[in-house]
């Protein structure tokens, strides 16, 4: 009765599995909200997964134990109406969260755009909005794609925008990195991404030692503020620089020492948990991709501890997956 399958299933008239839709829909009765207010694309991520194969869990980008729409999608109500114009998938939505978060206007035009590029990491729309405007973005990276694109397989250049939105991401993070002034048009709009691309990665063992210090250091902040917590005896914090990290994968003799190089060009997220008692000894190390923990590791490569995982788990309720604030 509650179930809106037959809602659903008009949506996109095709064979589907009613089984699989109606088991879901015991587990996470929020998928009459999605399909509701015609979220489909959301609601087929809580059923069947979305377009990487990756499967609905719960409380990731949506939030499964949500008592109303906004509990559900973790933004404040006036969101609504744009988030039903765009009708998103789970990676866009997270996008929008993003935006909202950095407090980047929605723009209908561009979140179109990020769609038809296809390009599935949001860092490589998040590092260059820390820059400009996404219409500077949507402009550049058309623009360089267009004079840059392959003619053939072994031709070089890019294969679409994607591709270029990975290079553009690495370029600015390096630049960053390496102290350049990133308010000038001159480094933030090269007229060769590529060739600037491979300037800024062909660095002196020296050169990118220091760079990569400089990086880790002016991100401190930052993810303090977005990622700290204290609860049960442990503490979130992030490392002040790359020699730290290798001191954490030496300490507990696991391999997050070669890291240093993802985090630095903001491919992934490297963060410490410590004993509240002890903070300056290394105890569990946490890589976040994509907004989401892909590992946590203890003293030689272990898994966390039962207690360590209790608190993980409240930290990714209370800090990783919270709801957007309404003043964003």
């Amino acid at each position: 009765q509650y179930s809106v399958l037959i809602e659903y299933y008009f949506e996109d008239p095709t064979p589907l599995y009613a089984a699989s839709y109606l088991r879901e829909y015991l587990r996470y009765p929020m998928l009459e909200y999605l399909v509701k207010l015609r979220l489909f694309r959301l609601a087929t991520y809580v059923v069947y997964g979305d377009s990487d194969g990756r499967q609905y869990y719960g409380n990731d980008v949506l939030n499964s134990d949500g008592k109303t729409v906004t509990e559900v999608l973790g933004v404040d109500k006036k969101y609504i109406s744009i988030i039903q114009q765009i009708n998103p998938d789970s990676k866009q939505l997270r996008l929008i969260k993003a935006f909202l978060r950095e407090k980047i206007e929605i723009n209908m035009d561009f979140m179109k755009w990020y769609s038809e590029c296809e390009t599935r990491v949001e860092e490589q729309i998040m590092v260059p909005l820390r820059f400009m405007t996404p219409h500077k973005l949507m402009h550049y990276a058309t623009e360089q794609f267009a004079a840059f694109q392959k003619t053939s397989y072994a031709s070089p250049g890019y294969a679409s925008v994607s591709h270029v939105l990975s290079d553009y991401k690495d370029y600015l993070s390096m630049s960053e990195a390496l102290g350049h002034d990133m308010s000038s048009s001159f480094v933030l709009f090269p007229n060769n991404l590529k060739e600037a691309h491979d300037r800024v990665n062909d660095l002196t063992e020296a050169e990118t030692s220091k760079a990569y210090d400089r990086k880790i250091a002016m991100a401190f902040a930052g993810l303090q503020n977005r990622y700290q917590f204290e609860k049960f005896g442990f503490m979130v914090l992030p490392p002040h620089s790359a020699k730290e990290i290798a001191q954490e994968g030496d300490a507990l003799h696991h391999c997050v020492g070669r890291y240093i190089q993802s985090v630095v060009k903001d491919e992934c997220i490297i963060l410490f948990i410590r004993e509240s008692s002890a903070p300056e000894k290394p105890y569990c190390t946490v890589e976040i991709r994509d907004g989401d923990i892909v590992q946590a590791r203890m003293q030689n490569n272990g898994s966390p501890t039962p207690d360590v995982q209790k608190f993980i788990e409240l930290w990714e309720r209370q800090v990783l997956y919270a709801p957007v604030s309404v003043a964003a």
